[in-house]
């Protein structure tokens, strides 16, 4: 796409994207967020409301570790859309690791609602209720992110610590 335009400023979120996944998902090196930090302020530079570009660079900063930071693009992001339910749910998963967990519960749940196929926010939601120590609950939302997705090894593992927690020893097997 940028072969085509230059100045085409969601193919530079999507590289943005796409290079912070590098990092995350396949542990290329630390440098990947460094590009994704170009790219992605490239994108906005070239479109100022694009709700994806903030989004971008939300998840590079996060990946920095720079979380105020990232949390300031995630909200940007979503001033420009509302309904990008990855920036949204980033907010949530930011606010649970500050501790605000009312606030990552509204976040978490209002990105279900816009996008009800995203496990990792189920799980978010799981993760939450756990630390409310509602087991119940969490119990419930591992239940859900399960039936999105049966081999997700994050429900396991989570529902597992769940049952540890419990001195349910034969469960968390």
């Amino acid at each position: 796409a940028l072969h085509l335009d230059t100045n085409y400023a969601l193919a530079y979120a999507g590289l943005g994207d796409a290079y912070c996944q590098r990092y995350q998902k396949f542990q290329f090196p630390l440098d990947w967020i460094d590009s994704a930090i170009v790219v992605s302020t490239r994108s906005v530079q070239i479109d100022p409301t694009l709700a994806e570009g903030y989004k971008a660079l939300g998840l590079a900063f996060d990946a920095r570790g720079w979380y105020e930071k990232a949390l300031d693009q995630y909200y940007t992001a979503v001033r420009f859309n509302p309904n990008l339910a990855s920036a949204v749910g980033n907010i949530g998963v930011l606010q649970q690791s500050f501790g605000n967990l009312d606030e990552a519960l509204k976040w978490l749940k209002r990105s279900i609602t816009l996008s009800p196929d995203r496990v990792h926010t189920y799980i978010a939601v799981g993760i939450v209720y756990q630390t409310l120590a509602s087991d119940s609950l969490a119990f419930a939302w591992y239940d859900k992110a399960e039936r999105l997705e049966p081999d997700n090894p994050l429900v396991l593992i989570n529902r597992g610590w769940l049952h540890l927690t419990r001195g349910e020893l034969n469960l968390a097997r």
